[in-house]
């Protein structure tokens, strides 16, 4: 067995399986965890417990009979994985059992069991089960049972001394005793001399099997490995990743797991994941940045659970399963106190404990330092790990500019989440002290307008302040006159528009007229606008109600409209006074607007054409009369007149340029 052809063969025939399956893989390794992967000829499955505290499992993978396999209502202190097969350690009997398919490994409870036996920790090789029986009463003391189940390994194995913890490979398996922590191993050690190799002198913390190799951590958190490596030629460089196992990193590890041929550690001082031995050029690599909780490795890849508050594992390696959809405890429950080196892990999103039993916790192993360029801030102790920070009043690294910041971060918050409250509570007084004020002025006001009783007097001055108001919009600064004029033009109010320093006008409807007409020219669209001889006829209307008035005695001649008399402005202001006009007299204004009016490209007729107009309408009433119900009356007037009006002499244009 320790010749070299043998081993060579076995060696050469695990490296033609590794090419010809590399994504179906052949096994999974390791000890009890929380987590376990199996590789068959069905596809890898990931199987974990649930981080809600229940003990029960779930999986997640290719091969059916595990993942519709798994017991869901038999809740499992933790789990281990082989060739096509997952096994769990029941929480209430502390026996196996065993779900998948392997014709090595009966499924359910191995048997044979020997009856009422209870184990305290299982671990899968390839096609085999080993379980570390508890003692009972009657057995002797100082001595440890290890049964075993499956291929050429159905046997009960009795070693001096108590055992602390077992670990199977391939076809072999390893224990560590718990006085002086050194590592023993037992089985077939064909093609990889574990058993032979195995360090007399080195005391572990922990230890780890692999296929042909096992890897433990030290007392000093350096890790150490041994057995076979797999050797490989240069001519098969371009397919083969190359890396010797035995060829482990210097940084310092809390826990280590071991794959087929190769290993991957989690670091003391970040926790962050590093591996090494055979891997593929083309494998996925270890998450960079993340930290991890605990490890559980396959034949060619490795799973861990993320250290974040989702819990969620992760693989990397060759062929492994991705995505995986599921939250699972970093892990297993122990009902004894963290001892020194370990601490209680306590989720804050979960309530704290992730056990089912009140008196059980999960004890993770302390880091062993701090990194280059930190310091301990805290040290570890059984609630926590120890604490380590960057000295921010000197920072020489981008790890420890980010980290610096980060802190202020929470601080800032931190004050927010102080004053939010004090802003709040500000906030309701102001508005309760806002609410009442109000309410007591409108209860003032209110009463007083009840036992308010207003003279005419006090209406005609609230109205005069009403009007002032309403024209202060007259100002640079007030906005657009038309928005603010029109509106009040017709609602009636015109006298509201006017300036208040002026007299107001003594006829108001001309005022209304040419008002009326201001609005009509500002229109938004151009169609509705009036044209600009009707602008003209309305401003003539407006001005000749201005100019003069039908009641008085005698109409005002056009010729001392033109020449300005002084008749005119005498009568134009005692028209407003003038108290005798009746309906009768109206009309006859109107006639005298419409005689009187005039083209702003003709002058007014003159005197004797106009009194011969007035004689002609005495003989020829009847023919008027006529022509007016036939032809619309007032255009033939206005005909007519136009054909008498003459040009304007020089004195009269000056004079209408001048006033018009």
């Amino acid at each position: 067995m320790n010749s070299v052809r043998p081993g060579f063969l076995v060696q050469a025939a695990v490296l033609v399986i590794v090419c010809g399956s590399i994504y179906v893989g052949v096994s999974g390794l390791g000890s009890m965890s929380s987590i376990a992967v199996s590789y068959g000829e069905n596809g890898p499955v990931f199987c974990g417990l649930s981080s809600d505290g229940s003990h029960m499992v779930s999986c997640f993978g290719a091969d059916a009979s595990i993942v519709y396999g798994a017991p869901i209502r038999l809740p499992l202190l933790g789990l281990t994985a082989g060739d096509g097969f997952v096994c769990g350690l029941l929480l209430d009997a502390h026996q196996p059992y065993c779900w998948g398919s392997n014709i090595y490994v009966k499924m359910g409870v191995p048997q044979p069991m020997v009856e009422g036996a209870a184990y305290s920790e299982i671990s899968a090789g390839d096609d085999h089960l080993c379980a570390l029986r508890r003692p009972s009463k009657g057995e002797q003391r100082g001595a440890s049972l290890i049964d075993c189940w499956g291929y050429n390994m159905t046997a009960s194995h009795e070693f001096s001394g108590p055992i602390v913890s077992i670990t199977a490979g391939s076809v072999f398996n390893c224990g560590m005793f718990a006085g002086n922590r050194t590592a023993f191993c037992w089985g077939d050690e064909t093609g990889s001399s574990v058993i032979s190799l195995t360090p007399k002198n080195l005391r572990f913390r922990s230890i780890s099997a692999g296929g042909f190799h096992v890897c433990g951590v030290l007392q000093n958190s350096q890790v150490f490995c041994w057995g076979r490596n797999l050797e490989m030629q240069q001519s098969s460089s371009d397919i083969l990743g190359q890396g010797d196992v035995n060829m482990v990193p210097m940084d310092p590890m809390v826990s280590v797991a071991g794959g087929r041929f190769h290993a991957c550690g989690i670091k003391s001082l970040d926790r962050k994941v590093v591996c090494w031995g055979f891997k593929l050029q083309n494998s996925v690599p270890p998450p960079k940045d993340s930290r991890v909780y605990e490890l559980a490795a396959g034949d060619y890849f490795t799973c861990g659970v993320i250290a974040e508050a989702s819990l969620r594992p992760q693989c990397w390696g060759t062929g492994g399963p991705w995505s995986i959809p599921m939250a699972v405890s970093p892990g297993i429950c122990a009902s004894n106190p963290c001892g020194p080196g370990y601490y209680q892990f306590i989720h804050a999103s979960l309530g704290g404990n992730v056990c089912k039993q009140a008196n059980s916790r999960v004890c993770l192993p302390c880091s062993a330092g701090c990194p280059e360029g930190t310091y301990q801030s805290t040290p570890c102790n059984s609630t926590s790990d120890r604490g380590c920070g960057f000295n921010c009043s000197s920072c020489a690294s981008a790890d420890c500019s980010s980290s610096c910041s980060s802190e202020h971060k929470p601080r800032s918050h931190g004050l927010l989440s102080l004053q939010m409250p004090v802003f709040v509570a500000e906030l309701a007084f102001a508005i309760v002290f806002a609410s009442s004020v109000s309410l007591v002025a409108c209860l003032c006001v209110r009463r007083r307008l009840r036992s308010c009783s207003c003279s005419e007097p006090d209406l005609t001055a609230t109205k005069t302040r009403a009007y002032s108001f309403h024209k202060e919009p007259l100002k640079f600064e007030e906005g657009n006159i038309v928005e603010w004029g029109v509106p009040l033009i017709k609602a009636g109010d015109v006298s509201a528009i006017l300036d208040p320093a002026l007299k107001p006008p003594a006829e108001p409807e001309a005022l209304k007229k040419i008002a009326a007409t201001a609005c009509k020219c500002v229109r938004m669209r151009a169609k509705d606008r009036p044209s600009m001889d009707k602008v003209t006829t309305a401003l003539e209307r407006a001005l000749a109600l201005l100019m003069g008035s039908p009641c008085n005695e005698q109409p005002i001649l056009p010729t001392e409209v033109v020449l300005g008399s002084s008749r005119l402005h005498k009568r134009g202001s005692q028209r407003s006074s003038n108290q005798s006009c009746s309906e009768t007299d109206t009309g006859d204004a109107d006639e005298q607007l419409l005689e009187y009016r005039a083209p702003s490209w003709i002058t007014f007729p003159s005197v004797t054409s106009s009194q011969r107009r007035s004689e002609g309408d005495a003989t020829e009433g009847k023919n008027s009369e006529g022509r007016s119900l036939g032809n619309g009356g007032a255009g033939d007037g206005l005909r007519c007149l136009e054909e008498e009006i003459g040009p304007a002499s020089p004195q009269q244009d000056l004079f209408l340029q001048h006033n018009f």
